[in-house]
């Protein structure tokens, strides 16, 4: 091959550090450097193997056809291609081409100079795995704290008002656990593409992690109330660009999402600051029944404060078993009992037992609390069998709260209990909430028939106040309906509340189920409960919850039976 066709500096070329390469007009490599011998293992030519310049080993033929393009339309080009080692190896590199004409202007041959920049490509790797999220290529946590300083220095410098906030995909765990993490995946790529969209192109958009995403506005006016209007103009669009559904396959999901909203320097002038704040008013915003959002409050920071303290104690009570159990009777109008209701108890706390049971239920401490419940309860009915008090009370009830149903193992959990403490099965009633029984039906089903194979009985407490619907009871083994004690409440005086509780009795005697009244605290109530045909009663006026010790020594002393404060005048 001719190598002599134009002079080749070689004093300058040879002690050059980058690659250089002389090819003829059609890309076939003529002569190179000591750099280029070094670098790429290609060394010799003898072997009258033409290696050619453009002969890319990721790029197709098109992008080749590309690159000879350009080179022929301008005389040059550059950009980042892959090529081979002599021992195989792929590298990128930096590759810039020039055309050089002979005398008569024609294209004869061509310099390249390439650098590697595998490096540089490594440490972009590095960069890529440390600050950005590998499912949605967003900003990480690390990344989005780092950028949200920066927008605190800057708007601190130029008085303008920043914005964090927090997004919370609503219900995601249910759909991961449902249909797949493969399909909860997709999810939230499709998720994180359209929350990128709500967005100006100098704000930031993060997955903090899980389901969880945050934004940070920055530039915003300096004036408080044109701020939080550009603030809910972003936190609407959110909510729109959430409203269609997600379309995995061919299955359409249906996704909303809380949000919660933060304002620097009105609620934090620092990073972790904004960003406990932004959350708690994400959590606000699910209270406030999801698919909302909330600006952060100095309540909501209250609110946030008062329930980390409930928490502390409550995982000190559990650890120093500080609870107590006990019994409310539920009876026939004449006082004779049907069973009693297990109800946990504080002893000297100051915190209502509402309160730790919706903290317990937030932080799955629940589970635990639960288990111990249902345990003394468990170990209580079998003592009061032992000694013939079973004849007096029948069955103990035990509330079952929805993360605790839902444990996978919970009902070889509640067999193993039933073993232990050696009661009889029948002598147990579950309460469940009706939105336990909601949430996928049919795993639901299949577990309560499991339940009830055991010989335990099942009913559903404070029906009324949720879903009420025909179309879910009929699917489940139920044996009781209990109705909330806010219809009772105003039963005389509301003439709805009375519409609700008549109907709900009728229900239930057509589904061949018992209903229980609770909350009973007068005569005219239990007159009226009587009236609609409801036989059974739970509230103030017969007992409130006591200990069990002195519930045997209030039925020694009445012989068994658990009266009205004052006896009604029932035909």
């Amino acid at each position: 091959m001719n190598t002599d066709v134009i002079d080749w500096p070689s004093g300058l070329i040879e002690h050059c550090n980058e690659c250089i390469v002389l090819t003829d007009s059609k890309g076939n490599i003529l002569k190179v450097n000591q750099a280029y011998k070094s670098f790429t293992g290609h060394a010799v030519f003898e072997s009258q193997e033409l290696l050619n310049l453009l002969n890319f080993t990721r790029e197709d033929a098109n992008f080749y056809q590309q690159v000879w393009d350009v080179l022929l339309a301008v005389g040059y080009w550059s950009g980042e291609v892959w090529h081979r080692h002599a021992d195989g190896e792929i590298y990128p590199e930096w590759l810039s081409i020039s055309a050089i004409y002979n005398d008569r202007g024609e294209f004869d041959h061509c310099l390249g100079i390439f650098v590697d920049i595998s490096s540089e490509r490594q440490t972009q790797r590095i960069q890529q795995l440390a600050f950005y999220d590998q499912l949605t290529n967003l900003p990480n946590r690390s990344l989005l704290e780092d950028r949200l300083g920066l927008t605190l220095t800057g708007a601190a410098r130029t008085g303008q008002k920043s914005a964090l906030l927090v997004i919370d995909l609503d219900q995601f765990k249910s759909i991961n656990d449902s249909l797949g993490h493969a399909i909860g995946d997709l999810l939230l790529q499709k998720a994180a593409s359209r929350i990128s969209q709500c967005v100006r192109e100098g704000d930031t958009v993060a997955r903090l992690g899980g389901d969880e995403f945050a934004i940070v506005l920055s530039a915003l006016p300096q004036d408080y109330s044109e701020s939080v209007s550009a603030v809910v103009a972003v936190a609407a669009k959110l909510r729109d660009a959430m409203t269609p559904p997600f379309l995995i396959g061919d299955i359409n999901i249906i996704m909303t999402s809380s949000i919660g909203i933060a304002i620097s320097p009105d609620d934090a002038d620092t990073v972790g600051e904004l960003l406990r704040k932004a959350d708690t008013a994400m959590y606000h915003a699910k209270k406030q029944g999801r698919d909302n959002y909330q600006f952060h409050t100095e309540q909501m920071n209250l609110e946030a404060q008062k329930r980390l303290y409930i928490e502390r104690q409550l995982r000190r009570a559990i650890e120093d078993t500080e609870f107590e159990i006990h019994y409310q009777p539920q009876v026939l109008n004449n006082g004779q009992m049907v069973g009693v209701e297990a109800l946990l108890r504080w002893p000297d706390s100051q915190i209502e037992t509402a309160r730790v049971i919706a903290v317990a239920e937030e932080t799955g401490l629940i589970v635990s609390l639960g288990l111990w419940v249902l345990k003394q309860a468990c170990k209580q009915m079998k003592a009061w069998g032992t000694s013939g008090l079973h004849k007096i009370i029948p069955s103990v009830a035990v509330n079952v709260s929805p993360r605790q149903f839902r444990q996978i193992n919970f009902v070889e959990t509640l067999a193993e209990v039933l073993r232990s403490t050696g009661l009889d099965p029948s002598m147990l009633e579950l309460e469940l909430t009706e939105s336990c029984l909601i949430d996928d039906v049919a795993a639901t089903s299949m577990k309560l028939n499991k339940i009830k194979e055991m010989g335990v009985k099942l009913s559903v407490d404070d029906f009324g106040t949720g879903y009420s619907s025909l179309s879910y009871l009929k699917h489940f083994p139920l044996d009781t309906l209990k109705i909330d004690r806010s219809f009772v409440m105003d039963i005389e005086r509301n003439s709805s509340d009375a519409t609700i509780t008549s109907t709900i009795i009728l229900m239930a005697q057509s589904l061949g189920l018992g209903v229980i009244a609770e909350g009973v605290e007068s005569n005219r109530q239990l007159d009226i409960l009587h009236s609609y045909g409801c036989r059974h009663y739970q509230g103030f006026l017969f007992s409130r919850a006591v200990s069990a010790g002195d519930l045997e020594s209030r039925l020694t002393l009445s012989a068994g039976l658990i009266s009205p404060t004052r006896q009604p005048t029932i035909q």
